[in-house]
């Protein structure tokens, strides 16, 4: 298997290096976001039971711990339609912005505390920010699109709704779904071409 590893680095990664990877991508736009707002912005990208698993190795560790919040997470697997004419595809993402909260807040206080002046800033920038990637365009043109979910809670969803914490942590988080980009480069024909 190490030698598959080897044999692929070596060969394709001088062909690769003008790959868009959407994850450094995301990395590139929340770390603009926080150069925009004056204010840490830390990014994470991976399953969100991994990025659980991330965010409580963190808080285990002293000097990591303070290094959480407020989160970008981009959640994996990210559906692409591949194969449109001129792109590589459409880009499917989901992710999250999450801030740290009390469990004794109620709506009210979770809204002026987190929502407006943290929460809802990082996604307004988030937004302008995905947007002016080069190596990708909102699906469709014109603006982005996406679904948003303000999770006063986040839990799971369950019969009536928010019924039990998914990370360890209490946070407020803006979900952002359907998240369309149509990525520009067409990396799978450059690599077939060079063959």
């Amino acid at each position: 298997m190490e030698y598959a590893a080897e044999f692929f680095t070596s060969k394709y990664s001088v062909l690769m290096k003008g790959a868009v990877y959407v994850m450094d991508e995301m990395q590139a736009a929340v770390a603009n976001v926080a150069s925009k707002l004056g204010t840490p912005v830390y990014y994470m990208f991976g399953h969100p039971s991994e990025i659980v698993q991330n965010l409580t190795e963190m808080t285990a560790a002293p000097s990591k711990a303070n290094l959480k919040y407020p989160l970008v997470a981009l959640f994996t697997d990210i559906l692409v339609d591949a194969n449109k004419d001129g792109f590589y595809g459409d880009a499917r993402l989901t992710l999250i912005i999450a801030t740290m909260t009390k469990p004794e807040y109620k709506a009210a206080q979770r809204l002026a505390n987190n929502f407006k002046p943290i929460l809802q800033p990082i996604k307004c920038e988030l937004v302008d920010q995905i947007s002016r990637v080069k190596q990708w365009q909102p699906t469709g043109g014109g603006e982005l699109r996406y679904k948003e979910i303000e999770h006063y809670y986040w839990g799971k969803d369950g019969l009536y709704g928010s019924d039990g914490n998914i990370f360890n942590d209490f946070i407020d988080a803006i979900e952002l779904r359907d998240v369309m980009v149509t990525i520009k480069p067409k990396i799978c024909s450059t690599l077939k071409k060079s063959f």
